[in-house]
């Protein structure tokens, strides 16, 4: 489902606010880690989970492979090893 939720400013440091209705929905908190995938000129932020990732990166990109995906899995896994430390 594609959903207009709302919209938001880029910062001159680049950042920008994710709308709370969606921040709630997903449960979105505050230093959550997320990816951001450039595909065809569309920016896509998602939450890390499995099975949903997957298949975002198939459905918005024929270019990313299995194995980059499990790589990108790994990387957000050991991050939040160092972060619980």
């Amino acid at each position: 489902m594609t959903e207009l939720v709302g919209k938001t400013t880029v910062t001159e440091k680049g950042q920008i606010t994710i709308p709370k209705d969606i921040r709630n929905v997903e449960g979105i908190k505050p230093n959550d880690e997320l990816f951001v995938v450039y595909a065809d000129g569309t920016i896509i932020i998602t939450k890390p989970e499995k099975g949903k990732l997957a298949k975002l990166f198939r459905e918005a990109s024929g270019f990313v492979t299995h194995e980059e995906i499990r790589q990108l899995r790994q990387e957000n896994e050991e991050s939040l090893k160092r972060k619980i430390r």
